[in-house]
């Protein structure tokens, strides 16, 4: 089903095998949603690429908001950048980083990836260790949704992932694909 969760139960306490099958239950739907989200967007973009006729203002708006989301100079970038991996890559990383659903970052700030915050302007969790003698903070996400809508665009905009975006273009095997994320996290 369609739903957005902004709240998450205690996984520790379940049975591994549970707790396996909760947490898939809870992201999936989300992990869904973003994917159609996202290839509706890029088929809007390509459909107003195609266009020989004057953009209109929504358009315009539409377009300068994934633009300045995305990070790049042109419309015709955006099809490449707007990316949809394959459901079970998002579905391991959010394993991997969020400890099956147990991590603090995900109980207290649906943070599924450890994404980090550089600003104190954003929501954001304090981390308990610091690097270089900086503390380090984390995004905090107002649901599920949102953490991993901002996955997609991490994946989609940064210098890092741009061998796995063009490795998308022609392949579909996660098992080669996860290869190209060598570079997400320590």
């Amino acid at each position: 089903a369609p739903i957005i969760y902004d709240s998450v139960p205690d996984f520790s306490k379940l049975k591994i095998a549970e707790r396996k099958k909760k947490f898939i239950d809870l992201i999936l739907p989300s992990v869904l949603l973003v994917k159609y989200h996202i290839s509706n967007d890029r088929n809007r973009i390509n459909e107003i690429i195609a266009e020989e006729k004057a953009v209109s203002v929504k358009d315009t708006a539409f377009v300068n908001g994934l633009i300045r989301i995305y990070k790049v100079d042109s419309i015709e970038q955006l099809p490449k950048r707007m990316i949809t991996p394959p459901s079970s890559i998002i579905l391991a990383q959010a394993v991997l980083e969020s400890g099956w659903g147990t991590s603090r970052f995900f109980r207290q700030g649906n943070n599924l990836f450890g994404m980090w915050s550089y600003s104190g302007s954003q929501d954001r969790l304090k981390a308990k260790y610091s690097r270089k003698g900086r503390q380090i903070h984390v995004r905090k996400f107002p649901d599920i949704y949102s953490s991993i809508l901002n996955y997609y665009f991490t994946l989609g905009r940064l210098r890092a992932y741009r061998d796995f975006r063009e490795a998308l273009l022609t392949e579909s095997n996660p098992f080669i694909l996860v290869d190209y994320l060598n570079r997400y996290s320590e």
